[in-house]
């Protein structure tokens, strides 16, 4: 009988402080992993050890978008509000919130240095491109300008595919690409980006929002100014990593 009652108290003081929040995190070379070596991993991996308890997923960009979608406790990281709306229509009428600035990405048209600058949609007539899997790029792009767009799964092959001229160009994200060409050994240098689908904008933990949620948000904010003052969040992300919008 004590036994019982010892199952039900600990049963509602689980229910009352709400379990840990699941985060399903997005799959980036160099940036986060399912097995749990990047620059992402470790930093919620700090952030857990200052009391931000969550569980972590990792998952590629579509499956990562189904299961937010579906599992309206959730939350999502790397994100922001406006881009998970974006890629994700379902997500318009839903209330979500977003934490504060870990760091900043955008995603971005670029070619190799030597070759002629992006600067315009219009630049990319005729053009041979090149995108990552499970990101729709036309809607960045007037209808009447005619490309022929490839489809890949990670950063490594997009830089691949321009370093041997089977493309032109190339879209992807920053500094992911940036991350990528640092670790890499292959000869290449990119233009600076200046076309900008998405322009660089803050990047964050984005979830439902629930009053569980919300708490969980406050704690992260908390670790994560505190990081930010010590200088731990650079060490942390790396030179690559991009502070400022």
């Amino acid at each position: 009988m004590l036994k019982l009652v010892m199952f039900i108290l600990m049963g509602l003081w689980a229910f009352e402080c709400g379990a840990d929040p699941k985060v399903f995190g997005l799959e980036l070379k160099n940036r986060m992993s399912a097995t749990g070596n990047g620059h992402y991993n470790l930093l919620l991996e700090e952030l857990r050890k200052m009391g931000v308890e969550h569980s972590l997923q990792v998952y590629p960009l579509p499956r990562r978008a189904l299961s937010f979608r579906n599992n309206k406790t959730s939350c999502v990281f790397p994100g922001a509000i406006n881009s998970e709306r974006l890629a994700n229509p379902d997500l318009q009428n839903q209330a979500l919130i977003e934490g504060a600035t870990v760091d900043y990405a955008g995603l971005a048209v670029v070619s190799k240095k030597g070759s002629p600058q992006i600067l315009a949609p219009s630049d990319l007539d005729g053009l041979r491109l090149a995108s990552l899997n499970g990101f729709d790029t036309s809607v960045f792009f007037p209808s009447d300008i005619e490309f022929y767009m490839n489809y890949v799964r990670e950063d490594e092959q997009l830089i691949n595919m321009l370093l041997s001229k089977r493309v032109d160009a190339i879209v992807g994200f920053f500094p992911d690409l940036t991350m990528q060409l640092a670790s890499s050994e292959v000869d290449l240098e990119l233009n600076d980006p200046q076309l900008w689908l998405i322009p660089k904008q803050g990047v964050s933990m984005v979830c439902h929002e629930t009053p569980e949620n919300i708490k969980f948000m406050q704690r992260f904010n908390k670790g994560l100014e505190k990081l930010k003052k010590t200088g731990r969040l650079e060490q942390i992300l790396g030179p690559h990593a991009i502070y400022q919008p």
